[in-house]
């Protein structure tokens, strides 16, 4: 006969978890000396070690099932994963195109432009020089320029210059 302690000490748990046992088995206390105690005969000790290896074999178990679950969704996770990243990797791929579309785009633009840039500079420079060979000829023969302005105000009639600025919306008659 031995007691819930040392049988406790055997099976590696606590008093507790064997009075807990005791009273899911119903087990009946064994009287010594007046006193109900708990002392337990081969027949229950052997009982409570069969359960409680059971209880840990059930523990076992559900560790050994918990364990190949998570691992499985552990799987599906990464799996979806690694499809999400593909998915990304091909839309930088796309990305990365059409950034060096663009890219390409603005060179032929930035180029265009500069040569726009080059022949209107060389359009002024060349009316420029218009201007001033017009301006040379023009101080070369200042009596055929006085003649121009004079057949322009010959041209212009007098009375609108009478009119002012507000006869310019007046009707004409």
């Amino acid at each position: 006969m031995k007691t819930v302690k040392q049988v406790a000490d055997e099976i590696g748990v606590t008093p507790q978890a064997i009075r807990k046992k005791i009273r899911i088995l119903d087990i009946e206390p064994v009287i010594a000396n007046g006193c109900k105690h708990f002392l337990l005969n081969d027949d229950a000790e052997h009982l409570l070690k069969q359960a409680f290896q059971n209880h840990k074999e059930n523990q076992e178990q559900t560790v050994a099932n918990t364990t190949q679950t998570v691992a499985n969704q552990t799987d599906r996770i990464i799996d979806i994963l690694q499809a999400e990243l593909e998915i990304k990797n091909r839309q930088l791929e796309v990305k990365d195109k059409q950034i060096s579309d663009l890219n390409s785009r603005l060179e032929d633009t930035t180029a265009a432009l500069v040569a726009a840039q080059q022949t209107a500079a060389t359009a002024q420079a060349l009316h420029a020089g218009t201007l001033q060979q017009q301006l040379t000829t023009a101080e070369a023969t200042p009596i055929e320029s006085e003649a121009a302005a004079d057949e322009f105000e010959a041209e212009t009639p007098a009375t609108e210059a009478r009119r002012g600025f507000f006869g310019l919306f007046r009707r004409k008659a």
